[in-house]
């Protein structure tokens, strides 16, 4: 194995303090030192550099119980920011999260997409609007992200097509002219699928399937989503559950897209998934055939995904947001196809909701910047 030189270590004990700055609200140099396992004059040395920064603070003595009391340290967690955007057939998506990941600003705006040059300038605009509105300095922005659902290039500068936004040629959206940091274009399941592996706790391989108005998912490998030779890897939407079956908006029939899609409930309820659910609780007995219709389709497909890769499934997306209540009701359905007598649970929910593909591609930078300290 080739030994470190002296600035690589530093370098990586220095992204180690920063997020053990992340995970704490207040830490002494030498609580860091005996947690890292680093030496005084070392943590000393890197916690400087970091004031410096702007990325810590010093609160205040600590309460000693003898001896010299220590200075406790804080994370300036709004030191660095990234904004994510998420672009849908009829919204868009806007977020900003900080150092721990939190979301410190979010607004969802009706905007049908349009390939146009006037869609593009006024999202511009609404971007400009949006972070002047919530006082966010594009100093402090380390990154932005654009999702959109379809196939995006290799370079992550453009969709290469889509069959929801009907686009069969690269799609090279102009909104990077008034940016001075790193961007990027990602497909909106794998932003989901991002949020996920910079989550606390979450295995360092599954895989994350998406149900929002189009289907998609992508599968972790020890922490590193696997993209695929033409980075189309997590395409799950167009696996074929019944030959034959259901059309699916990309012109095929059978599709997993046409049977688990959010358009599949709501356009049970007036076109809201929200109102699909609040009557389903209500006891609406349509509905409730319909989503165990649903639920039948769903577990086939977490079966088939589980049984094909042996990993842990997370579920997310529109409709993975509102599952809770149904989740024993969908694993009995998956036990019925399982082959295996399985005692350990492998069926998780995600924590995110609408906002999940503009959390995730923002949260990519804050992922780089720290990475690249």
């Amino acid at each position: 194995m080739k030994k470190l030189s002296s600035a690589e270590v530093k370098r990586q004990n220095k992204k180690r303090i920063l997020r053990y700055m992340i995970r704490r609200d207040t830490a002494t140099k030498p609580e860091i030192a005996a947690a890292l396992q680093l030496s005084l004059p070392t943590v000393g040395l890197i916690v400087g550099e970091l004031l410096e920064a702007g990325l810590l603070c010093e609160i205040g003595m600590q309460a000693s119980n003898g001896g010299r009391p220590a200075i406790a340290l804080q994370l300036i967690e709004n030191a660095r920011l990234s904004l994510g955007i998420d672009i849908t057939k009829n919204h868009v998506y806007f977020v900003v999260v900080n150092l721990r990941g939190e979301i410190i600003a979010g607004e969802r705006q009706e905007y049908e997409f349009a390939n146009l040059l006037t869609y593009y300038h006024g999202l511009v605009q609404r971007k400009r609007e949006f972070l002047k509105k919530y006082g966010i300095e594009n100093d402090s922005l380390v990154g932005q992200s654009c999702s959109m659902p379809g196939i995006v290039s290799k370079n992550q500068r453009w969709l290469e097509y889509s069959h929801i936004f009907e686009l069969k040629t690269p799609m090279r959206l102009n909104i990077s002219k008034d940016i001075q940091y790193p961007y990027m274009f990602v497909n909106d399941g794998t932003a989901c699928c991002m949020a996920e592996c910079y989550s606390e706790n979450m295995p360092d391989s599954f895989v994350y399937v998406m149900l929002s108005n189009t289907v998609g998912g992508s599968m972790v490998i020890d922490k590193k989503i696997v993209e695929g030779k033409n980075i189309r890897g997590g395409e799950i939407g167009h696996i074929c559950l019944v030959p034959g079956g259901k059309k699916c908006y990309c012109g095929r029939r059978g599709h997993f897209d046409a049977y688990c899609s959010a358009r599949v409930l709501a356009e049970q309820a007036g076109g809201r998934v929200e109102t699909f659910f609040a009557r389903l609780e209500e006891g609406d007995s349509r509905l409730a055939e319909v989503f165990d219709e649903y639920l039948d389709m769903l577990a086939l497909m977490v079966y088939n995904l589980h049984i094909f890769t042996d990993l842990d499934i997370v579920i997310g997306g529109y409709v993975g947001s509102y599952l809770a209540p149904y989740l024993s009701q969908l694993k009995e359905k998956i036990i019925r196809h399982n082959i295996f007598d399985e005692s350990k649970e492998f069926v998780f929910l995600s924590r995110y909701r609408e906002e999940a593909a503009a959390v995730g591609g923002a949260l990519h930078f804050i992922e780089q910047f720290i990475e690249k300290l």
